[in-house]
């Protein structure tokens, strides 16, 4: 006979593992201000232009990420192996298409600024990113 539909629930929500998903988030807030602060130094400081600066800050972001929720967040030991690299890099790609997209969707349909609208988009893709990296890339 099937799983019910509350046991199914229950599972689900282990498997989550909440604990994981609370340091996911602190590695996330670390980022957003790697983020910024490597933009506000390339940009700011060096007089590099904005893109470009956007491009490098993303990228300096999005390496200590992968290290963070490497080694901390999902606690493995093991060295850097290229196939997790490669699922990393998707998996943000996959990020970047798809908050691209809900950003226009919500400031197009609501007639949000692009600022305002970035937020419930990025809101929206935390949990597909934590479970990417949890059951895919960091498996």
């Amino acid at each position: 006979m099937g799983v019910s539909f509350m046991e199914f629930i229950k599972k689900l929500i282990i498997a989550f593992d909440i604990r994981k998903f609370i340091k996911f988030g602190m590695v996330g807030v670390l980022n957003t201000i790697i983020d910024i602060f490597s933009f506000f130094i390339l940009n700011v400081v060096f007089g590099i232009g904005a893109y470009v600066s956007q491009i490098l800050s993303f990228i300096i972001a999005t390496i200590n990420s992968f290290l963070c929720n490497k080694y901390w967040t999902f606690e493995k030991k093991n060295p850097i192996a290229g196939n997790e690299v490669f699922k990393y890099i998707i998996v943000k790609c996959c990020y970047l298409a798809v908050s691209l997209c809900m950003l226009g969707l919500f400031k197009n349909l609501f007639n949000l600024t692009p600022m305002v609208a970035k937020f419930p988009a990025t809101c929206m893709m935390i949990g597909f990113n934590y479970l990417a990296d949890k059951f895919w890339v960091f498996k």
